[in-house]
């Protein structure tokens, strides 16, 4: 059934780093892009913005010091016309 659902949201990762960091298990490279769908793309949930320490990623960086200062990725979502986004 996930096959026929739209794709909402994009995500990227620039091609100025040698490898953009994510708190999971794939190897993400530059340039890397994929789309994906939202339930509610107005209201996108955001993971990572801005300086990792403001996350409450301190902790994390202790244990993974290859994780940058500030996020890497840019991201965004694609709205039906007329719909503000509301975060």
């Amino acid at each position: 059934p996930f096959r026929n659902l739209p794709c909402n949201v994009w995500v990227w990762c620039p091609s100025d780093f040698d490898a953009c960091f994510e708190p999971d298990a794939h190897a993400h490279k530059p340039n890397n892009c994929w789309l994906k769908f939202s339930e509610a793309p107005e209201w996108p949930e955001v993971n990572q913005r801005g300086s990792m320490a403001e996350l409450g990623f301190p902790e994390y960086r202790k244990k993974h010091t290859q994780a940058p200062e500030l996020t890497q990725w840019v991201s965004g979502t694609v709205l039906p016309k007329g719909v503000p986004m509301t975060n």
